[in-house]
Order: C-alpha cells, then sequence, then structure tokens
C-alpha cells in the first residue's frame, strides 16, 4: 500500500526558476528521504504543485508507527 501526498497552491502564473533555490531543493531532498523517492515539482499557469508517494510502511518507520495504528 503506498501514500500519496499532493499539495497544490494556487495563485499568480509560474514559470519554473532558472535554477532550484534552496527551498525546493530541501523540499526535494525532505520527500525523498520520506518517501524513497523524489516528488513531482510541476510549475503551471495557475500556481505549484507536489506529489509525492511511497510504500506506506516506509512513511510509517520513519515516524515510529505502524500502517493503520495511531
Amino acid at each position: 500500500e503506498d501514500a500519496l501526498l499532493v499539495v497544490i497552491e494556487r495563485g499568480p502564473p509560474l514559470e519554473e526558476p532558472a535554477r532550484q533555490g534552496y527551498g525546493t531543493g530541501y523540499i526535494r531532498a525532505a520527500l525523498t528521504s520520506l518517501v524513497g523517492a523524489p516528488p513531482l515539482i510541476e510549475y503551471d499557469p495557475h500556481g505549484l504543485s507536489c506529489i509525492a508517494s511511497g510504500p506506506l510502511a516506509r512513511v510509517a518507520a520513519e515516524h515510529g508507527t505502524r500502517p493503520g495504528v495511531h
């Protein structure tokens, strides 16, 4: 079973930056560490979206919990 994180920010039109800034690099590194795969970050005319997915067991292990146990 996979965990899925989707973040969508709507706002003014965006264009992909010419270079990756600190914040984007940090988000990529943190989500890659958490889910085991790099996130998909897209800049589009309506805003920014970030999608990350990976095994639920891995995400739960990062937080010391088991899937389905709260």
